[in-house]
């Protein structure tokens, strides 16, 4: 029993300690779950908080960034705000004292010149007399006179040099070379087979004058043309020299040209020698004596000058300027060129001329020389301004010269301005009033007379000119035969020589017209007409001629051509027919004709339109823009109803007036009309133009373009075009609305 009850007790026993286990092994993992689960809770709710704040940081940090870039953006806005404000009245205050600045220096711009030089001039005798108190004794006087003569010379330039005729006609028309002077364009020359070309390089300084690789040119030669301003150059160039400033550009950074005068002052004296009051001297001290000493010391006195003089060019490294060379003889003897003797080898010698004197003058190739070209003006619209300004009322210079402007561009003149004496001629007879009539006639006659003037100053006027032009003319009739020669000379070369010897010719031609004797050919040469160059060959020494301009030689052809008019259908017409498009090279002459002789320029404009019509099949305006501008010249020159020969015309708002005068002949005879005119606003209007095209027997083409065309009546036609397209092959009369 108590076995019984003891094994009861410890199956219990062992079935208790079973379900411990079994509940120690279950609860084991539920107790870990759970503590994992806490676990993860308590770390969920702790980043979820962490988040959250953060979250709330990042809002309030974003909006604390956009607050201050909206700020910012503000900011940003009112300064530049205030920036282009400060910019606008900072522009409005240096323009106020720029202005302010320009005007002091205008107004003081002559006292600090004043000043300047007589700094200059201060320097110049503290120099010398340091040089003095360094001299030996018996150097003392040599430097004092020295100085003395330098003054004195000095005196002598600003007083004969400074003074420029600006008309070629009228000596009285002058004014200070400094207030009116404007630099030339000049260009080096190259040897080539023993002849000097020109190249492109321009010389725009004076040391690429005198210097060449830092050694000084001994000889120089400054060729150019009659008038082309080589006196005015060699006297502002003595006057640089003298220290006398140019006002109208020396403060003027735009004008470059020749500016180093530093270079010219450098030394010590300048003589300035015109060749043709020494005309059969051939020594240079002794023209120097002559022309400056003289000029500057008493008889008593000239001596002892002479001998300073001999002393100083001996000593001194001098420039010596020989204006004219062309106008200078020689005493007729071996000696071709004015010579320096040996003792004064430290002198530079600069010789203008013109290029036909260059040409007969024999320079042997051991001869050292540089040789320039002048080919004009640099800038000659502005010394057109500068001249107006003087001849015309200052008050309205500047519109003035606005329709000066106009004038040149309309007539076509600018390729005449870089010659300084073609210049003088247009722009003075504008001043005078030419201009109202724009007669290139007139204006070469102008010229002709200025060129003859410098050969034969004789004066007689014609009582009954032959020609217009020639009216109140003072140095033409007292030379009528060498006109007479070089217009048939200028009509040969351009009709009957070939075309290739048209315009530099050589002394075959001038013999044909007697052109070659000794007279004729001087007088051809002095007065500038023709020019000369040596040419180029190793065999023999020969010259070729040309005109100092086609535009010159075109007139002179023209001149003979009215004077004897059997040649346009005995030579001209021969011309046309062996040369196509010929009629096209011979417009100017053409031009030129219609203000000469009216009958002769209607022979020629009548075949000129026979060959256009043959060799042109489309239409061209290059013979209606000669037939306008040769109908001009026409009634400039009092030739008002002369009826040039047209078969096509293109009518436009600028030219309707002066084309409807040629059109009223040749009506009849039109082979195709352009009209192109817009309406034309009621102010603007005038009487309107007709063309009544039932007088049109040959018309074949019609174009009519614009809203500026009124139609009346019908008229039958071959061929039509129009602006609006019409069934019928006819067309109304026309009625230009009140064309300007």
């Amino acid at each position: 029993m108590d076995n019984m009850e003891l094994n009861e007790l410890f199956n219990e026993t062992q079935r208790c300690h079973f379900m411990d286990t079994s509940v120690n092994i279950l609860l084991a993992p539920l107790c870990v779950c759970a503590l994992v689960g806490i676990v993860t809770f308590l770390a969920y709710q702790f980043f979820k908080k962490r988040l959250t704040i953060q979250n709330v940081v990042r809002v309030n940090t974003t909006t604390v960034i956009k607050t201050h870039t909206s700020f910012l953006s503000r900011e940003k806005e009112s300064c530049e705000t205030k920036l282009a404000a400060l910019i606008e009245k900072s522009e409005i205050d240096t323009g106020l004292k720029l202005e302010d600045a320009v005007m002091d220096i205008k107004t003081n711009q002559q006292d600090c010149a004043n000043e300047i030089l007589a700094q200059s001039a201060s320097l110049n005798r503290i120099i010398g007399h340091l040089i003095a108190e360094k001299t030996a004794p018996g150097q003392e006087e040599y430097v004092t006179k020295r100085q003395e003569l330098i003054e004195r010379t000095k005196k002598l330039y600003r007083d004969t040099l400074n003074q420029l005729t600006i008309s070629p006609l009228n000596d009285y028309k002058h004014e200070q070379l400094t207030d009116v002077y404007m630099p030339l364009r000049i260009v080096r020359m190259v040897e080539d087979k023993g002849v000097y070309k020109k190249t492109d390089t321009q010389v725009t300084q004076y040391k690429d004058m005198f210097l060449t690789d830092n050694t000084v040119n001994p000889r120089i030669f400054l060729q150019g043309e009659a008038g082309s301003g080589k006196t005015t150059f060699l006297s502002k160039l003595a006057l640089d020299w003298c220290g006398e400033v140019h006002v109208s550009s020396s403060f003027d950074d735009s004008s470059p040209l020749f500016s180093d005068v530093d270079v010219i002052q450098g030394f010590v004296f300048v003589f300035h020698i015109k060749l043709r009051n020494s005309v059969k001297q051939f020594d240079v001290y002794t023209m120097i004596t002559e022309q400056i000493m003289d000029s500057i010391y008493s008889h008593e006195d000239r001596e002892k000058a002479y001998r300073l003089l001999n002393e100083i060019m001996k000593c001194e490294q001098c420039l010596v300027l020989l204006d004219g060379l062309d106008e200078w003889a020689g005493p007729g003897d071996h000696h071709n060129l004015p010579t320096l003797v040996v003792d004064h080898g430290k002198c530079v010698m600069l010789f203008s001329t013109r290029p036909w004197k260059l040409a007969v003058v024999k320079i042997t190739h051991s001869d050292r020389y540089t040789s320039l070209q002048l080919e004009g003006i640099d800038e000659p619209l502005e010394l057109s301004r500068i001249i107006l300004s003087r001849l015309m009322n200052k008050e309205y210079c500047e519109l003035d010269f606005s329709a000066f402007e106009h004038y040149i561009a309309k007539q076509e003149l600018e390729h005449l301005l870089s010659s300084p004496i073609m210049l003088s001629v247009i722009v003075c007879s504008y001043a005078e009033g030419t201009e109202l009539k724009g007669s290139k006639c007139i204006i070469n006659t102008l010229l002709l007379e200025s060129l003859f003037k410098k050969a034969n100053s004789e004066m007689c006027t014609f009582e009954q000119p032959a020609f217009l032009c020639f009216t109140g003319t003072q140095y033409i009739k007292p030379n009528m035969e060498p006109l007479n020669r070089l217009a048939e000379l200028a009509f040969h070369l351009l009709f009957v020589n070939v075309k290739e010897n048209s315009l530099v010719f050589s002394d075959t031609e001038l013999r044909k017209f007697k052109l070659d004797e000794r007279k004729q050919k001087e007088f051809a040469l002095k007065s500038g007409i023709l020019s000369s160059v040596r040419n180029a060959s190793t065999l023999r020494s020969a010259s070729s001629f040309s005109f100092i301009h086609l535009s010159m030689q075109e007139f002179l052809a023209a001149y003979h051509i009215a004077r004897n008019t059997h040649l346009i259908d005995d030579v001209i017409s021969v011309y046309l027919d062996h040369h196509k498009d010929a009629y096209r090279d011979i417009s100017q002459v053409f031009i030129f004709l219609c203000g000469l002789d009216k009958s002769s320029a209607e022979t020629l404009s009548s075949m000129m339109d026979q060959y256009h019509a043959m060799i042109n099949s489309r239409f061209d305006d290059w013979l209606q823009t000669t037939n306008l501008a040769g109908h001009r010249e026409a009634v400039a020159n009092g030739q008002n109803e002369i009826c040039l020969r047209l078969s096509h015309f293109d009518f436009d708002k600028h030219n309707i007036i002066d084309l409807h005068r040629i059109w009223t002949n040749n009506a009849a005879n039109a082979l195709s009309l352009i009209v192109s005119i817009g309406k034309v606003p009621f102010e603007n209007r005038q009487m309107p133009t007709e063309l009544d095209l039932s007088l049109c027997r040959k018309l074949k083409k019609l174009e009519l373009l614009g809203d500026g065309i009124l139609l009346e009546g019908l008229v039958q036609l071959e061929v039509c075009y129009f602006a609006e397209h019409y069934n019928r092959y006819s067309v109304p009369d026309l009625v230009i609305d009140g064309c300007p």
